[in-house]
């Protein structure tokens, strides 16, 4: 394994992702108007970004759905992209020839994919001002454990992460990483981590929060009770009927 952050490192790679829609007591304005178009037309970075997105997150959800085939799946491709893609701004060499391609980047090259994260951060968190959505992403690191200054550097540059290094041992550090993620998703997600085990020497983790106000809200007078055709059989459940 070849890395710019440190030999041996042991990375676990920590997503959340929290949603919420408005509940039908709060006041809310009226509905925005649609968005037919992005404000900007989106760079070669950017596109390429997107496009290997679309094809990481199918394969994350075709490999879910293997191991977890009597299970419901329900996973952010896109936290999984970011973390992974702010550990790949620390490798180099055959980890970063592969793990490029994991997250089919194809032949991009690294400055092109970690400006077009960059960008897209920005560009999605004020794409909608009558929505609250939050990107945000963290690195953590064992105290005394060696970390090349420019992995942080770059955490900071194209995540807009914010970098800590905490004691591991005390307990005050999961506490620390747990209230950064319950302040990251409005509280939805309180705790990410219960420990931390003595081998593991960093965090890398995206928190991504959502709530909006449904366009077209469903009138709960419409739900029907009905069988739910699933692998273990129909079973009766309430279903949404138009």
């Amino acid at each position: 394994m070849s890395t710019r952050f440190a030999p041996h490192a042991i990375a676990t790679l920590g997503t959340a992702l929290a949603i919420a829609c408005a509940g039908t007591t709060e006041p809310r304005p009226g509905p925005s108007p649609v968005l037919e178009a992005l404000p900007r037309a989106l760079s070669a970075g950017e596109q390429k970004i997107i496009a290997a997105n679309n094809d990481f997150s199918f394969s994350l959800f075709r490999r879910l759905g293997a191991v977890q085939s009597d299970s419901n799946v329900f996973v952010s491709p896109l936290s999984a992209s970011m973390a992974l893609g702010m550990a790949m701004t620390g490798a180099s060499g055959t980890t970063f020839d592969e793990m490029r391609a994991t997250l089919g980047f194809g032949a991009a090259s690294e400055p092109e994919i970690d400006q077009g994260y960059k960008s897209l951060i920005a560009l999605l968190r004020g794409l909608d001002p009558a929505v609250d959505f939050r990107i945000a992403n963290s690195i953590w690191t064992r105290e005394g454990f060696p970390v090349t200054p420019s992995f942080l550097d770059a955490g900071r540059t194209w995540f807009d992460a914010q970098a800590a290094s905490l004691d591991f041992a005390s307990p005050g550090a999961v506490k620390s990483i747990n209230d950064w993620v319950s302040t990251a998703t409005a509280g939805k997600i309180p705790t990410i981590l219960d420990r931390i085990r003595s081998d593991e020497v960093m965090f890398l983790i995206n928190a991504i929060y959502f709530k909006g106000s449904w366009r077209a809200k469903f009138d709960p007078t419409l739900t029907v009770d009905a069988p739910f055709h699933g692998i273990a059989g129909d079973q009766p459940m309430k279903l949404m009927q138009r």
